[in-house]
């Protein structure tokens, strides 16, 4: 925008983009309405609240221009950030690592893009250190992920909140990137556990499929945001995010790059986390820049103390003494001391010469004890809320919280200002509705904490019950949450059912990793039911998906699948039921791989017996399919072709692609692998390289790690039949990028290859 005046005229004269926008906004605006741009929506954040207001065309535009309808509710105790940006002591004693900050800041403008990793022990000041970065960052660039212990297991949810904050429907934000929203927004949906939009239908794809695309849509959304103005990512407590979000994680400093190696066309992006000296990163050690944080010293606790008081006289020495003994340099501590301090007026006390007995100051020896005195010196009904808010965690949102609530509404506003004058929660600005956040993690332990156990659980079971009737897209999109609610809340059953529904949750966005964890919990909350039948069923439910979850991460003869396929298996026994198909394919894909003939014949008649009842897709592609299999391996070729040919031709059904959707795993694709290299055998070699490029087609759009992996083992058999050397290397190679399962006959296929090309010595290492 650029300012005229013009020498016979005394008005400005404003010109450029701006102020068409602003008018653009007065003209569009009903009477006693007011709109709002996009950047102005950003900069208010949490101060008023906002809608969206639909998009509309300016001509001095080449995009549609978002708007948001200001809906006139002030939020007088909103901050500009989660914490306050003012009020703190000043920070003392981190000027070097605050350099390193901020030189990462300055080579990313530069085009150099980074990661930097905070890490410390609680209290120690990670956060407080990436808030002066914050203060020096400009607001619209600036995008923060807190991660939180009670969502260890919900994949992405720190993205997915993140994206919320932002206030602008992810549809608008893919069109304004370019990028096409019936490619990206199914999977991204689906990865965020968004509700789907039905313009755009979920294509039938694998998880692990699945969650590559969104993957892949995000890094290209923060990309080529980063291409019109660098962007600053904050991921705050890594040590409790959730394996998903650490894999999005590792692929965006990857792509960044560490601030020395990635040169000037690496992605402006400057990524800073910090994490607990417990958090062991995924990444190499090389990629990113490490902060670790060290205790305060003698005369930095000094400084820090007397900088909080603000008297302008230091304190006596013996006073100093008393702080740094009890303190030890971990800054909370010294902070909430200060405070104490404040609040029984040492500084004025000092200032009016009145002798201080250090003795008598009477301060909690540790930083748990210290809070909670802060916590007991709150009204009875501040507290109770408090209790109340760390019940729902660390963040929690004035809805839910309100409807927990037994409290009359008025008293509920009246405890939450205490709370946020005391300085034990902050307004959290960047949520797209009204929430809070307890001021450090320490905070809502000691709340959590200062309650009888019968209390908390009552709690708990109250807001597992109020979340489940009143917050329907919390039922939908974040089982977990419910499931722990339930847990602690004492009702086993329900949490069983909830961490159940978690698992297969998490199992069809991909995230193997959480749902093996998930599973596992919800198998030891079964173990402290009472034996009955529903038990059972609950035990045999969540042992098959665990199963599952274990053959995709760890292949079909990790001792642990065995276990948990045979578990199962004995399960449906004790209970007289027909085993379901998932549980026979996981106990044959155990029996197969260790070639025991015997248990293979009789799993093979369970599954003839079963297709001649049902006849549905799923079963007749599991008995094709063994069947052939195992003629395959018993030298039968002919049967296994004329078998594995139908299980084919049952792979394309309907009901077979909805199955895989439900259950993540699809083992029918190994039928065009067997058939592939049985048609090689039997001398039909362009038969089989047709149906290698068939199967590895369907792989390459649908399959997930575990099927990729045995499909690309097969198809490097085949090239290696057809002395194809550069297939068989390059198959043997993306083998090896799917961990361990199938690195030993890739490691010999790939042997052969090198050898045959002359590279002897290599291929035999």
């Amino acid at each position: 925008m650029e300012e005229r005046r013009d020498r016979h005229v005394a008005p400005l004269d404003l010109v450029g983009v701006t102020p068409q926008v602003a008018t653009r906004l007065q003209e569009l605006a009903q009477s006693g309405e007011i709109l709002a741009s996009q950047d102005t929506q950003r900069l208010i954040g949490g101060a008023l609240s906002m809608e969206p207001a639909g998009e509309h065309r300016l001509p001095e535009l080449s995009r549609a221009l978002p708007a948001f309808r200001v809906s006139g509710e002030l939020r007088p105790d909103a901050g500009l950030h989660s914490i306050p940006l003012v009020g703190e002591t000043p920070l003392v004693g981190r000027r070097p690592q605050l350099d390193q900050l901020l030189d990462a800041w300055r080579r990313m403008q530069a085009g150099r893009g980074g990661a930097v990793l905070v890490t410390g022990e609680p209290g120690i000041g990670k956060s407080r250190l990436v808030r002066e970065l914050r203060r020096r960052v400009p607001a619209d660039i600036w995008f923060e992920a807190r991660c939180v212990a009670e969502q260890q297991d919900s994949p992405l949810r720190p993205v997915a909140e993140m994206i919320a904050a932002l206030g602008e429907p992810l549809e608008s934000m893919l069109r304004r990137r370019g990028l096409d929203p019936a490619e990206t927004l199914p999977p991204l949906a689906a990865a965020l556990s968004l509700p789907l939009d039905p313009r755009w239908p979920r294509p039938q794809l694998t998880p692990e499929r699945e969650k590559e695309l969104a993957f892949d849509a995000l890094l290209r959304l923060l990309i080529r945001r980063a291409a019109d103005r660098p962007v600053v990512v904050a991921f705050e407590d890594l040590h409790w995010a959730d394996p998903t979000t650490l894999a999005l994680l590792s692929l965006i400093v990857r792509e960044v790059g560490s601030g020395d190696l990635a040169g000037a066309e690496a992605p402006r992006v400057l990524v800073v986390a910090t994490a607990r000296p417990e958090f062991t990163p995924p990444w190499p050690a090389g990629d990113v820049v490490q902060i670790v944080l060290a205790r305060l010293g003698r005369d930095e606790v000094e400084t820090m103390v007397n900088a909080g008081l603000a008297s302008g006289r230091p304190l006596p020495r013996g006073v100093i003494e008393e702080v740094i003994r009890r303190t030890d340099g971990v800054p909370l501590f010294v902070e909430e001391v200060t405070r104490v301090l404040l609040e029984r007026g040492v500084a004025a006390r000092d200032a009016d010469g009145t002798a201080l007995d250090v003795a008598n100051l009477d301060i909690p020896g540790t930083l748990r004890d210290l809070l909670a005195a802060r916590l007991d010196a709150l009204s009875p009904s501040a507290r109770a809320t408090a209790q109340l808010a760390a019940v729902l965690g660390r963040e929690f949102r004035g809805d839910m919280l309100r409807a927990a609530a037994t409290e009359d509404e008025a008293i509920l506003r009246e405890d939450l200002r205490e709370l946020l004058a005391a300085g034990i929660v902050y307004h959290r600005r960047s949520a797209p509705s009204e929430s809070y956040v307890f001021r450090h993690a320490l905070v809502r332990e000691a709340a959590y904490e200062s309650m009888m156990r019968s209390a908390r659980q009552k709690l708990h079971l109250r807001t597992a019950t109020t979340l489940r009737e009143r917050f329907p897209d919390v039922e939908r999109s974040q089982p977990d949450l419910l499931a722990l609610h339930f847990e602690h809340g004492g009702d086993l059953e329900r949490a069983v059912t909830y961490w159940a529904r978690a698992g297969d949750g998490t199992m069809s966005r991909g995230a193997y990793a959480e749902a093996i964890r998930v599973f596992e919990r919800g198998l030891r909350l079964v173990a402290r039911l009472p034996d009955s039948r529903p038990r059972m069923q609950h035990e045999l439910e969540l042992t098959a998906s665990l199963g599952r979850a274990l053959l995709l991460t760890r292949g079909f003869g990790a001792p642990q699948v065995e276990e948990k396929f045979t578990h199962a298996l004995r399960l449906c026994e004790l209970l007289g039921e027909d085993a379901p198909h998932h549980v026979l394919a996981g106990v044959w894909n155990v029996h197969i791989s260790r070639s025991d003939r015997e248990a293979t014949a009789v799993l093979l008649e369970n599954m003839r017996q079963r297709a001649e009842r049902f006849r549905d897709s799923v079963t007749m592609i599991g008995w094709h399919g063994c069947a052939g299999a195992r003629a395959f391996y018993l030298g039968d070729f002919v049967q296994a072709r004329d078998e594995l040919t139908k299980a084919t031709e049952w792979y394309h059904t309907e009901g077979y692609r909805s199955y895989v959707a439900q259950y993540g795993y699809d083992g029918g694709i190994l039928a065009y692998a067997v058939l592939a290299w049985t048609l090689w055998i039997l001398g039909y070699p362009e038969r089989a390289r047709d149906t290698c490029n068939q199967m590895l087609a369907i792989a390459e759009r649908t399959a997930n790690p575990g099927a990729v992996a045995a499909v690309l083992a097969y198809a490097a058999s085949v090239a290696r039949e057809c002395r194809d050397l550069e297939s068989v290397l390059q198959l043997t190679n993306r083998i090896m990028s799917f961990g361990r399962a199938w690195a030993a006959p890739a490691l010999c296929t790939q042997g052969w290859a090198m050898a045959q090309r002359g590279e002897v010595e290599e291929g035999i290492a």
